[in-house]
This record gives structure tokens, sequence and C-alpha cells, in this order.
């Protein structure tokens, strides 16, 4: 593992090319012999081969405007107390939240710490070091600056393979969308053609003719309903924004209107117990109560589908429970039925793309939730949804 005083080099040492370009600092404070010493300092030094540019501004206000002019600085070397006691802070400020660059590494190095305590100063601002100037020898300036650049390295790589990987998982999204279409159209054309020609051929069709009509267009209605899902599925999560606070008999509302045609005519009796709020988003919560509720009537017993909606709050999370009177799992089975396309039942006796409950859990989990459950064969399911009460940064 190398070191800074291993990467640490001098121009005699190891003349760089001539194309070589230079990490560039920017040092901003109102004592001109502080860019005298920073430059001689700094003069002879490189970090992977690469030498260091010094630029100078002897205010925040010029600071902002050599930063306007150069999109690749790596450092600002920055003093606290220069036009105002605060000047330097109000500097980092704009630099993380207005400008919103989270990428240049920040030294603070002040003369006078009494005005900003160091450990206040690390706590609220988003900087990588804090100096007074008395401490700051040449050896010492070296390796803070190679430091902050070896940082530096570390972060852009991390913002680029970020980048890359938007920029992979746009192109996927676009592919899903655009294979997803193309192939559903010839479903729902095959979907139509079989029920036309069951209609046309009604009074002459032989039992087995109907029936092979009947189950191609089943057939194609289930391939349609599994694209269907496998998109839903791999758009989870797309553009979520911040969670905020959710009133749950509000989404639970959401879901139910999402099954309105699921529903009718299949005589489901659903309770909802008061709920409380909980801190989430919307979109992802409401499609997992649709799934669990949609698999709870479609694997009903011989009896009407009942179902209840309830909730337990405590200091560390809110549990919605789900539970029907259907036919049951074996507990032996319970992790399976959250794997994509797992099957307990055939098709023909349960039809379903076999990836709602696979759904449900993802979307949870990617609101900081869990999705498990427990089931008595013959007697019933229930579902239980944890989310966390208090969520990071939220």
């Amino acid at each position: 593992m190398s070191t800074a005083s291993d990467q640490l080099r001098f121009a005699d040492d190891a003349p760089p090319p001539e194309a070589t370009p230079s990490w560039k600092v920017l040092v901003v404070d109102d004592d001109p012999e502080v860019h005298a010493v920073t430059r001689l300092a700094l003069d002879r030094c490189r970090y992977d081969g690469r030498p260091i540019a010094v630029l100078s501004a002897a205010s925040a206000a010029e600071g902002r405007t050599l930063l306007a002019q150069h999109d690749d600085i790596a450092l600002i070397l920055l003093d606290v107390v220069m036009e105002t006691p605060h000047a330097g802070l109000d500097f980092v400020r704009h630099v993380r939240e207005a400008l919103g660059n989270r990428l240049i590494r920040i030294v603070l190095r002040t003369g006078q710490p009494g005005e900003a305590p160091p450990r206040e100063v690390v706590t609220r601002y988003e900087i990588d070091d804090y100096r007074t100037k008395t401490e700051l020898t040449f050896e010492r300036l070296q390796i803070i600056v190679i430091t902050a650049l070896r940082g530096y390295t570390m972060v852009a790589s991390l913002a680029e393979r970020e980048a890359e990987l938007i920029r992979r998982n746009e192109q996927l999204e676009r592919f899903t969308d655009l294979a997803s279409q193309d192939l559903q159209e010839p479903l729902r054309n095959i979907v139509s053609s079989t029920q036309l020609l069951t209609r046309r051929l009604d009074s002459t069709l032989a039992p087995d003719d109907a029936r092979i009509l009947t189950e191609l267009a089943d057939a194609a209605h289930l391939a349609y309903r599994t694209i269907d899902s496998l998109v839903e599925y791999a758009r989870l999560g797309r553009n979520l924004g911040a969670p905020r606070v959710l009133q749950l008999d509000d989404v639970l509302r959401g879901a139910l209107s999402r099954l309105r045609p699921f529903l009718q005519g299949r005589g489901a009796q659903i309770a909802i117990d008061p709920l409380p709020q909980v801190r989430g988003h919307a979109d992802l919560l409401e499609l997992a109560f649709a799934h669990l509720i949609e698999n709870a009537v479609r694997y009903r017993g011989a009896a009407a589908p009942q179902i209840r909606v309830t909730a337990t709050t405590d200091e560390r999370s809110t549990e919605i429970r789900v539970a029907d009177n259907g036919i049951g799992i074996d507990p032996r089975l319970i992790d399976k039925i959250f794997e994509p396309f797992s099957r307990l039942h055939t098709p023909s006796r349960y039809p379903g793309a076999g990836l709602g409950l696979a759904i449900a859990r993802r979307a949870v989990e990617l609101d900081g939730g869990t999705l498990t459950a427990t089931s008595d064969p013959g007697v019933g399911t229930t579902m239980i949804l944890r989310l966390p009460r208090h969520r990071p940064g939220g």
C-alpha cells in the first residue's frame, strides 16, 4: 500500500512530460504571504505523476469567480476569516449547497481558531480537514495536499462509476420498455383473434377445437400479464424522490382503487382497522398492498375471501398485517413464495404470473422495510410488513 511520502516526488527526480495536466489547488486567503508560502511548498510536488498548479484568490468573492472559471479544481485551501469573520464558512456553503459540488476537497486554514471552533466546524460543515496556519510546516502542508488529492481521485472515480451505472440503467430501461411493447402487441393480437374466431365459429366448433382456442387465448393472456409484471418489477425504484409522511389509510384506498376491476364480482370482504402514519413512498407502498390483497383474494378457499388489515407501532417500527382466510401455505415453503416466478400451484388452478409477492417484497425493501409471512394451511395466511419509524435523513 502506498503512502503519501511514496507518492510525493520532486521535479529533479522525475520531470513530468510537457503535456501532463496539473492538479488545480485553489488558495482562498487574504494574506499574500500565505499564497507565497503555499506556492513555494507545492512548487516541486507531484502526485500520481502530475504537478500541482496553485490558483490564488484574495477573498471569498474572488474564489467564487475562479470556481466559475475552472470546473476541475481538486482542492481548496481556505481561510476562515476574510471579508467577514465567517467568509470561509460561507464559502463552504456556497460550494456544497449553492453549487451542489461534493467532489472538491476542502481544507480550512485559520490564523484565528477562536473565531470558528474546530469541533463545531467539522460537525456542521462538509470539509476534509481543519488546521491552524502555525502548525502547517512545508512537509505537513504537502502531506495534507497529497491526502486530499487522493481523496479527490477516489470520490471522482466513484462519481464516474455512478454516472456510468445510471447511463446503463437508462439504456436498460429504454430497452425493457421497447421490448415489452414489441412482445405484448402480438400477444394482444392472438387473444383478440382467438376470441373473434370463437365468436364466428361458435355454432360449428367441435368441443375440442373450442377448448384449444380457449387455452390459446388463456396462454397468450398469461404471457401478456407476465411481461407486464416483469416490466413492473424492473421499474421499481425509478424516480422515487424523498420519503414523506404518509397516512396509511390513504395508501390502502389507493391500492383498492387499483384493484377495483380485479375485485369486481369476487365477493371479497376487506376490513381495514385505523392505520397510523408512516414515512415512505406512496407509490411503493400502494403497489405492495395491491399485490398483497390481490394475492389474498386469488388464493381463496371455499368461503368468500375475508381480509383484515391491522397495524401496531412501537418506538422502532410500524408493523402492518394483511390476514386472509385463504388456502394457506405450507410453512416450509414460506420463503419460496417471495421468489420471482415461484409457483406452488398450477396456472390452470390459480392463474397468475408468479411475480406478485416478489414485487411486493421488493417494493417494501426499497422503502426500507421487510415483508414476511406466517400461514396455517387450510386456515389462512398473514403477510407481515414492517417499516422503520426513523429513516436516515428523514
